[in-house]
């Protein structure tokens, strides 16, 4: 673990004001104590970070840029919600966000806007990462521009994002399916959609529900498994449109079907089993807690769902990474796993 302003207080025996003057070149410190911070600096092999250097240094106010796709209303809204309440917080700290989003989870399109905060100078970005793999390679060199970036809600632990916000998304999957087995008693055929797997969030998913199913529940038998990847750059009617398409054929080409799970827009995929007008009961277990999914969940739409608190999620990334360019310290602290939330009929109020 890198050693923090903190340490270095700690180990000249001073306050970290005092460290922040001596860094900083203030003066109001005396020279047994400039000694002392030098000296523990040099012990702990204390590396500042260089945006937080060049800021002191030329005493510019804070620009944090933050770039996420609008594409889900009920889900997106509450990160939106999250990014007023943080800036109403650091607006009288000199802190700007400059807010971008998309209309798509196109990751040409997530590139384009990262270009275009980087020709805004900001300071440090946070964002979610819209490809598994191909967005590294820009994050990457936002870092070597000493422009921090935090990604949130999907990772990219390939590049050199500087910290990750949000849950362990196999871990979600995993227990989807035990969600899955308790609504199926462990019996059944299920059928399941792979929504936005270019996103490492969703294909982890996948892959947790797929392996905690084959692991703990034999007797569920997956008909098929749809991808629904290729709908990537179109905007969010398509999507829905997409998804509609997608589940009136499942339920037409699998009339022994009981459940169907699905790595996101599970409010869409429950309209579309309600328009159906099928005379069965078709178990639906996804993710997120939204508006939309807390009431087609009280009419018997959606079983459960396991989700994440997304607008807490955007409120600690914006913050973990202000405070990183203040002052250079990585808050490890920060970077547990957001907790997991299940979301049940009967907990809904």
């Amino acid at each position: 673990m890198k050693p923090t302003i903190h340490d270095v207080a700690k180990e000249a025996g001073v306050s970290r004001g005092t460290v922040d003057r001596v860094l900083n070149k203030k003066g109001s410190v005396s020279s047994e104590a400039e000694r002392k911070v030098n000296e523990a600096i040099e012990k702990l092999n204390y590396k500042r970070s260089p945006v937080a250097s060049a800021l002191a240094l030329h005493k510019k106010n804070i620009k944090i840029g933050i770039l996420y796709p609008d594409v889900d209303h009920f889900f997106w809204k509450e990160v939106n919600k999250g990014i007023r309440e943080a800036k109403a917080r650091l607006d009288s700290l000199g802190v700007e966000l400059l807010v971008r989003t998309t209309k798509n989870y196109d990751y040409r399109s997530q590139i384009n806007c990262l270009d275009e905060l980087q020709q805004q100078k900001v300071n440090g970005i946070v964002t979610m990462s819209y490809h598994y793999n191909k967005t590294n390679e820009k994050i990457s060199a936002l870092y070597e521009a000493n422009i921090p970036v935090v990604t949130f809600l999907s990772d990219a632990p390939d590049s050199k994002r500087l910290a990750y916000i949000g849950v362990n998304s196999h871990q979600s999957g995993v227990v989807a399916a035990k969600m899955m087995g308790f609504r199926t008693a462990g019996n059944g055929n299920i059928v399941v959609i792979g929504v936005h797997r270019d996103l490492l969030c969703m294909e982890e998913r996948l892959k947790g529900f797929m392996s905690k199913i084959e692991s703990e529940y034999p007797e569920l038998k997956i008909l098929e498994t749809y991808n629904m990847t290729e709908y990537r750059k179109e905007e969010e009617k398509f999507y829905k449109a997409a998804l509609f398409e997608t589940v009136a054929h499942i339920l037409e080409k699998h009339p022994d079907m009981d459940a169907l799970y699905t790595t996101s827009m599970t409010g869409s995929a429950a309209q579309a089993i309600k328009n159906s007008n099928i005379n069965r009961k078709i178990i639906l277990i996804g993710h997120e807690n939204t508006e939309e999914i807390r009431g087609l969940m009280k009419r018997g739409y959606i079983d459960a769902t396991v989700y994440e608190n997304q607008h807490e999620e955007i409120i600690r990334a914006i913050d973990l990474i202000y405070k990183y360019i203040k002052d250079g310290d990585l808050e490890y602290s920060a970077l547990k796993p957001s907790p997991l939330g299940i979301l049940i009929k009967e907990n809904i109020e």
